[in-house]
């Protein structure tokens, strides 16, 4: 959870010293710093470091991208054959 402010001033020091590549490195580098920062400010002041790290929200139970492929197959099929059929009626 990185202020998006925070990104582009890391963007824009990336720039000026590594070119490119910084920019490319600003992001991660910035999180891995703000996240060893407070693991440590957390340590010093004798509470769990993890604490404040929320895990992400579990996945819907949605069925495998094949399962979809098929459900809209089938549609189409069953579309073109009732069109098929208004044509020759």
């Amino acid at each position: 959870q990185v202020h998006p402010a925070a990104v582009m001033v890391a963007a824009l020091v990336g720039l000026n010293w590594l070119g490119i590549i910084g920019v490319i490195l600003a992001a991660p580098v910035l999180a891995t710093i703000k996240l060893l920062g407070t693991y440590a400010l957390m340590k010093l002041m004798d509470k769990n470091p993890w604490d404040y790290i929320v895990a992400p929200p579990s996945k819907p139970d949605t069925p495998p991208v094949s399962e979809k492929i098929k459900d809209f197959l089938n549609f189409m099929f069953e579309l073109f054959k009732k069109l098929a059929e208004k044509i020759r009626s």
